[in-house]
C-alpha cells in the first residue's frame, strides 16, 4: 500500500516539474522574442 502511495507521488512530481520546466522555457522564449522586437 505505501510502496502505490509513493510510486503515485513519484508520478504526481515528475508531472509538476516537467510542466514547470515547459512554462518557464515558454516565458523564457517570449521575452527573448520581446527583447528581439523591441530592439528592432
Amino acid at each position: 500500500m505505501l510502496l502505490s502511495i509513493h510510486a503515485g507521488d513519484a508520478d504526481v512530481k515528475r508531472f509538476f516539474h516537467e510542466d514547470l520546466i515547459r512554462i518557464l522555457q515558454t516565458l523564457y522564449w517570449s521575452l527573448r522574442l520581446y527583447g528581439i522586437i523591441k530592439e528592432l
